[in-house]
């Protein structure tokens, strides 16, 4: 969608963008934290029923971790992605697609911050506690 990107007050149109985004980024950081937490939550879950011989069920949670870190991953990049597009946006003379500018920003950031989700830390961790109460089931 084009926007003018100018008129009376163009410094301060760049200066409410850069406002709307610092509180989108803020606004997000509660939620990156929870899906942090639910994926902790469900890592002593498949501990619990790894103990109880649902191994099914822990794949099955193993798959919703992977899903979530990779939505939390993916709102992180998203969040950077505001900011960055915040701070370096100049109001010009002609029309802004807004729109194209910031898809342009989140590809150039994806391509820049990629990620490997079976090395993140949070699923690295759900794993390992799993590992650990099959090992310790099997010594038994």
């Amino acid at each position: 969608m084009a926007s003018s990107s100018h008129g009376g007050s163009g410094g301060g149109g760049a200066a409410r963008l850069k406002n709307a985004a610092s509180t989108f980024c803020s606004d997000s950081q509660p939620l990156i934290a929870d899906i942090r937490k639910t994926v902790l939550m469900m890592k002593d879950i498949a501990v619990q029923l790894e103990k109880d011989k649902h191994s099914d069920k822990v794949k099955e949670l193993e798959d919703a971790v992977i899903e979530l870190v990779g939505l939390s991953e993916l709102s992180v990049q998203f969040s950077s992605a505001v900011q960055v597009f915040a701070n370096r946006y100049q109001p010009g003379e002609e029309l802004t697609n807004f729109n194209k500018l910031f898809e342009d920003e989140l590809s150039n950031f994806k391509a820049n911050h990629s990620s490997d989700l079976p090395k993140n830390p949070l699923i690295r961790q759900f794993k390992e506690a799993v590992w650990v109460r099959c090992f310790v089931l099997a010594c038994r």
